[in-house]
């Protein structure tokens, strides 16, 4: 059965549906209002947050004392820091030509555009590029002057006639100047390398080493004097050590300062030397003056007693005996008087040649004796101002020794020529030579090759007298083969007529 719906219902169905579409509309146009209104706030929201932002971050650009910079390829430069020309120093063209020109680089980059120094660095983002730009123009010259300083200190340090070097906590050679490399012939690489290893060639530390004390907390030796074998300055050498803890790149290291003090050592040793010698030699001028009368006297008094004919040969060969130590024992002491009261010396003409034959004759019966003869090679020499009595003393010291080296039957040669402004005066023997490690000592007071026969200051005293005559005496010798002694003094010329005879 067919249900009929009337007009009115229809009419009322349509607009109860009208109604409720009405009803979702304005609920959907109300919704997408307030939407729209909350959007609309964002928006403005972040239209102010990113005003503020760039205002902060202009404020932060113009604040930096670097440049800051967008560029692309196709528009070119679309922000630079303002005041950038001010900043910088360079015209904002120049530099925009100067940052395009390093194209292509994604890091830092150096450029030098005029008188500044700039550092650029670069990053590419997408299409853009982002870059800051500082004037490094002053951190660079303070650079080259450190450099320069740097270079400075090194040469200095390096150029020291000290070692200097610097370890770790663990004895490792960090750095070490060119001396000390030098020295122990070491090469560039010592970086790293222990210092025991480097110069005791040990596998462990040194005992008693001057870096204990530091490297265990306690106060370092202010002093250390130590001995080192070091080949190339010809063998065992005194060093003087000083260590000092500092710190570098925030770590302890420590300096060490070595010094060689060999020669001084050698120097307070020769002046020790010369000072208990001085006061031996005061001693041995006391007893030489105070004995010299009484032995006079005894010698005196045995020549008297020897000219007498009443004398049995056993008696007289006794008293011969005698009155020879006698005379040796005079000589000796007007040889020590001579050392420690050297006779004044004055200037008269000398002809050479007749001082070699006065040497001559008086020696000569001495050593026929002892069966050597005497040989004289006299060269002209023109008579010059000198003196006399030394060198007379001189020649007469060198020649007695001569003849008491020289075997019988030997030869001395005795020479004097003048070379280059000198006077030079050679003895020469064919006798038992000087021992090589008594060369160096030769000349030195009480040291002799004649054992218990000499007194060792005929050599002492000849040196003394040729070096008061402003000369130099050297030795060459060779045991077994003999030794020539050759003294060299300055001779004065005058004019023609300054010259005199010595003889008037």
């Amino acid at each position: 059965m067919v249900a009929w719906i009337s007009k009115k219902e229809v009419e009322a169905g349509i607009v109860s549906f009208y109604r409720k579409v009405e009803g979702l509309v304005i609920s959907f146009l109300v919704v997408l209002g307030l939407s729209l209104f909350l959007v609309f706030k964002e928006i403005r929201r972040g239209y102010r947050a990113v005003a503020l932002s760039e205002d902060r971050f202009r404020t932060l650009v113009e604040g930096m004392s670097e440049v800051f910079y967008v560029r692309d390829k196709v528009r070119g430069f679309s922000y630079m820091s303002p005041g950038a020309e001010g900043k910088l120093g360079v015209p904002r063209k120049e530099l925009e030509e100067t940052i395009v020109s390093l194209s292509p680089f994604n890091g830092e980059a150096t450029v030098e555009v005029g008188e500044k120094v700039l550092a650029v660095r670069e990053k590419r983002r997408e299409d853009a590029f982002y870059g800051l730009v500082r004037d490094i123009t002053t951190e660079c010259q303070l650079t080259r002057n450190l450099e320069r300083e740097r270079s400075f200190l090194d040469s200095m340090v390096s150029s020291l006639r000290a070692g200097v070097m610097v370890v770790d906590g663990e004895r490792r050679v960090l750095w070490m100047n060119t001396y000390l490399k030098e020295i122990y012939e070491l090469g560039d690489e010592v970086e790293g390398i222990p210092c025991y290893t480097l110069f005791a060639h040990r596998k462990s530390p040194c005992p008693s080493c001057y870096l204990d004390p530091l490297l265990a907390g306690r106060k370092a030796q202010e002093e250390v004097i130590t001995k080192y074998y070091v080949p190339l300055l010809g063998g065992e050498r005194h060093f003087f050590v000083r260590t000092q803890k500092v710190r570098m790149e925030d770590k302890e290291r420590i300096v060490v300062l070595c010094q060689d003090i060999t020669e001084m050592k050698h120097m307070e040793e020769q002046m020790y030397f010369m000072d208990k010698l001085s006061s031996l030699g005061k001693l041995a001028a006391s007893v030489a003056h105070e004995l010299s009368t009484p032995l006079f006297v005894t010698s005196t008094n045995l020549e008297t007693v020897l000219r007498k004919e009443r004398l049995t040969p056993s008696a007289r060969r006794l008293l011969e005996l005698s009155a020879e130590e006698l005379r040796r024992s005079v000589l000796l002491l007007q040889k020590l008087r001579w050392v420690y009261r050297p006779v004044s010396m004055e200037k008269e003409w000398v002809n050479i040649d007749q001082v070699l034959r006065d040497v001559a004759a008086i020696l000569r019966t001495y050593a026929r004796e002892r069966k050597v003869g005497l040989n004289l090679e006299i060269t002209p020499v023109e008579p010059f101002p000198g003196y006399k009595g030394p060198l007379m003393q001189v020649l007469l010291n060198l020649v007695t020794n001569a003849v008491e080296a020289s075997p019988q039957g030997g030869e001395v040669t005795i020479r004097a020529e003048e070379e280059g402004g000198e006077l030079v005066l050679t003895v020469r023997d064919r006798g038992v030579g000087i021992p090589k490690e008594m060369l160096d000592q030769i000349f030195k007071p009480f040291v002799t090759t004649k054992g218990g026969k000499g007194a060792g200051l005929g050599l002492h005293l000849t040196y003394k007298m040729v070096e008061g005559m402003g000369g130099t005496i050297e030795v060459e010798s060779q045991e077994g083969e003999g030794s020539v002694f050759r003294v060299r003094l300055p001779v004065e010329r005058g004019g023609e007529g300054e010259r005199k005879d010595p003889d008037n």
